[in-house]
């Protein structure tokens, strides 16, 4: 993936992303104790942004998580940053984090304040070859936690699929479930099939 543009949103407020600085002490770093969202723009616009603040607001509330924004403010904010970085493709991440504390608390502390974390990135442009003739795909047996429903930060089951072989050219792998396929590779890929 294309590395990220210059402006991120660091809680409250624009920053250059080369100078944000989050604790060590957040709980995203130290426990996971997070949740994110992927949000694709097209030509400056967000896409289905309803969908995924409401898929944000169930995550929160999943973890018992204070959602710091009502969906208008959310979109307020991830449209400043888009402008802010030129608008056009791109895709957002945007992280929710329990915050930071002092040392290091399995059970979080009640005063602790959420931390708001998203950037923005290009999204690369598909070849005609690719959208004509498709990409190879590996699949792989889905191992992660069973509340994927959670957009948790604490991907490393994620990763470790990641270490899988693959073959040349192929998305991460796209995982296996009861006779499903519940995630895509990385980058997501458009799903199609023959004739339809």
């Amino acid at each position: 993936m294309p590395p990220p543009l210059r402006w991120c949103h660091l809680d409250g407020r624009l920053v250059e992303l080369a100078g944000a600085r989050i604790s060590p002490f957040d709980r995203s770093f130290l426990f996971g104790d997070g949740i994110y969202e992927v949000m694709r723009v097209y030509d400056g616009r967000l896409f289905r942004p309803e969908l995924h603040l409401d898929r944000l607001a169930r995550s929160a509330a999943a973890i018992k998580l204070a959602n710091p924004h009502p969906h208008a403010q959310w979109r307020a904010l991830l449209e400043e940053l888009v402008t802010a970085n030129g608008g056009g493709d791109q895709y957002i991440y945007l992280q929710l984090s329990r915050g930071a504390e002092e040392g290091r608390n399995h059970a979080p502390l009640p005063q602790v304040a959420p931390l708001v974390f998203a950037y923005c990135a290009p999204w690369p442009a598909m070849s005609g070859s690719t959208l004509r003739d498709g990409l190879p795909c590996i699949t792989a047996a889905d191992t992660r936690w069973a509340r994927c429903d959670i957009k948790s930060v604490a991907l490393l089951a994620n990763v470790l699929l990641g270490h899988q072989p693959s073959e040349p050219g192929a998305t991460g792998p796209t995982l296996r479930r009861n006779g499903g396929l519940p995630e895509a590779g990385a980058p997501p890929v458009p799903w199609g099939r023959t004739g339809v």
